[in-house]
């Protein structure tokens, strides 16, 4: 398993978990500050999400504070694109042979870009970390596999409905 693969896995499982147990008033006013460039000769991790607003501003400041406090010479780059051309940046990026390390998705989407091989499993990675998602509630541990496999790790709960 490389260890870009590693880091990045565990960066995205610190971020969740942090962005779920933070105060909901932290992440409405903490404003986003400019990304820090990386050191040389760091191992640069590719994160891509589409979160704006407040959860933009909150996830950029937690990027911000891991590239500042890691020992491990790693770094992470954020890329953010709307989500209506997420998906599609990201299928291009996995058939041209250079997609992202880390992404944030709706969880209920897991099923559908592991089958595609646009995501890595992850059984092993969480073991070596000790990633715990026994805190989440089992609805989201289980979508957070795909045919029994691990493929991330919950961000957030929130309802998909119709109305």
């Amino acid at each position: 398993m490389s260890r870009i693969f590693r880091a990045a896995a565990v960066l995205l499982a610190l971020i969740m978990v942090s962005a779920t147990f933070a105060p909901a008033n932290a992440q409405a006013t903490q404003p986003a500050t400019a990304v820090p460039a990386c050191k040389a000769g760091a191992t640069a991790i590719n994160f891509w999400h589409g979160l704006t607003g407040p959860d933009g501003a909150y996830l950029s400041n937690l990027v911000n504070q891991f590239n500042a406090e890691n020992t491990d010479n790693l770094c992470v780059t954020t890329t953010v694109y709307n989500w209506d051309v997420f998906f599609d940046k990201w299928l291009s990026g996995v058939a041209a042979g250079n997609p992202p390390d880390a992404v944030v998705l709706h969880i209920n989407e897991v099923p559908q870009y592991a089958s595609l091989g646009a995501m890595a499993a992850m059984d092993d990675l969480a073991k070596t970390v000790k990633l715990d998602l026994s805190g989440f509630p089992q609805t989201q541990q289980t979508y957070s596999k795909y045919n029994g496999v691990l493929y991330g790790a919950p961000l957030d709960v929130h309802p998909i409905g119709m109305y």
